[in-house]
């Protein structure tokens, strides 16, 4: 299933004309495509006349967020579930105050690569209770406005992943890993989810992602008088 087709609308207004901000997130497994089409996202609201328009990722650049990656880097192993969910809530507490919220204030635009919808599949994968994740991330993050889920089938994550990298996959790219995180986004059912065939060519999957959020933003357009 996927999300609305209708076309972006390039006579738009700037943000400055919507009545609230809006707040977009972009899920799914590693080697969906979801970076690269967050990224063409943005630069087709900008090219829209939406402003301003600003694209973040998780784990960001607080103290916890640089652990995280140091971690992914070197192996996992030795760090426990509640250890990780406890540094992704320090890191996501982090970028709500210093990066989403003042954006989402001044009526802007947030596209941000990953949130927590991505600790339930991640930690849920190791073993976390994925009900509970939420509800510790819901105690204190907003929901997102729209979420953009990316589906691809574990086969061609992992052929997509190793193309990349050209090396061993981490923890969290091994196949009974992936498969645990893909089956635990597909259990998802946030109103806000709109679900995407990644496997599709690129150009068609980024138009019809670009179309889909250019949609959401119109219909924050303060009304006219």
């Amino acid at each position: 299933m996927t999300g609305p087709s209708a076309r972006a609308d390039r006579s738009a207004p700037p943000a400055e004309s919507l009545v609230s901000g809006l707040f977009v997130t972009f899920e799914g497994p590693d080697g969906c495509g979801k970076s690269t089409v967050a990224q063409g996202c943005a630069a087709h609201l900008r090219e829209c006349g939406y402003g301003p328009v600003e694209l973040f990722r998780e784990p960001g650049q607080s103290e916890a967020g640089r652990r995280i990656r140091a971690l992914s880097k070197r192996g996992r192993d030795g760090l426990s579930v509640e250890e990780e969910i406890d540094l992704f809530v320090r890191d996501r507490r982090w970028d709500l105050e210093k990066n989403i919220r003042p954006v989402l204030e001044r009526r802007g635009i947030v596209l941000l690569d990953r949130y927590y919808h991505s600790s339930i599949a991640y930690q849920g994968a190791r073993g976390a209770d994925p009900r509970r994740v939420r509800e510790v991330n819901e105690a204190f993050a907003p929901p997102p406005d729209l979420i953009i889920l990316l589906r691809l089938d574990v086969d061609a994550c992992l052929e997509r992943i190793l193309k990349a990298r050209g090396g061993k996959p981490d923890l969290f790219e091994q196949r009974e890993q992936l498969e645990r995180v893909i089956a635990l986004f597909d259990a998802m059912d946030d109103p806000q989810i709109r679900r995407f065939d990644a496997a599709r060519p690129l150009a068609e999957l980024q138009g019809e992602v670009n179309a889909t959020v250019a949609g959401a933003a119109a219909a924050r357009r303060a009304p006219q008088t």
